[in-house]
């Protein structure tokens, strides 16, 4: 008996951990379409897409990929989560750098280390539940093996798109959202 339920992709990492890029080659493939950069503090309402598969990208921040991934569940998706990892010190790096890299003080922009500590806890729940986890690092390196491997463990065909982008920025359902270093350098 086929799963009526629909499927959500949903992809968690750190604010500078890569999780954008990642996102963006996902979001080419020809049976996935969502939310290219979720607002970090906000649980979006999924979109329903003609594709197969819904995909939802967010930061580890104001919520953790187990919490958002529960509260898709209990909205009636079958969630298959991932986590993106990429060194701490690298993000921290990165996010100090950044005029959006500011460390806050509110449930809604929480300090950079409790982000860190949230995202600890989920690097733990992913490795203990199995969930694919993806090295930016490695990606970096070898982004075609890396995206195979991850296609491979959340079971899902390879499709060339992934690192050929034959979408526009126009043709992802939600894309108004999300990184602006990424957003400058995509062209």
């Amino acid at each position: 008996m086929a799963n009526s339920q629909p499927t959500l992709l949903l992809c968690a990492g750190l604010q500078s951990g890569g999780t954008t890029l990642v996102s963006w080659c996902f979001l080419q493939r020809r049976d996935v379409n969502g939310i290219l950069d979720a607002n970090y503090d906000v649980l979006p309402e999924i979109p329903r897409v003609s594709e197969p598969l819904a995909w939802c990208k967010f930061t580890v921040a104001a919520f953790r990929l187990g919490e958002a991934a529960a509260h898709y569940e209990d909205a009636g998706w079958r969630v298959r989560p991932l986590l993106v990892v990429r060194d701490p010190r690298a993000v921290f790096r990165s996010l100090i750098r950044k005029p959006y890299g500011y460390n806050g003080t509110s449930a809604e922009d929480p300090p950079i280390r409790m982000r860190l500590r949230r995202f600890h806890e989920d690097w733990r729940q992913a490795r203990d539940a199995g969930w694919p986890i993806l090295s930016f690092e490695q990606f970096l390196l070898r982004p075609e093996q890396s995206l195979r491997g991850l296609c491979e463990e959340l079971d899902l065909p390879w499709d060339e798109g992934m690192v050929s982008w034959p979408k526009a920025l126009s043709d992802i359902a939600v894309a108004d959202w999300g990184n602006p270093t990424f957003h400058r350098t995509m062209k």
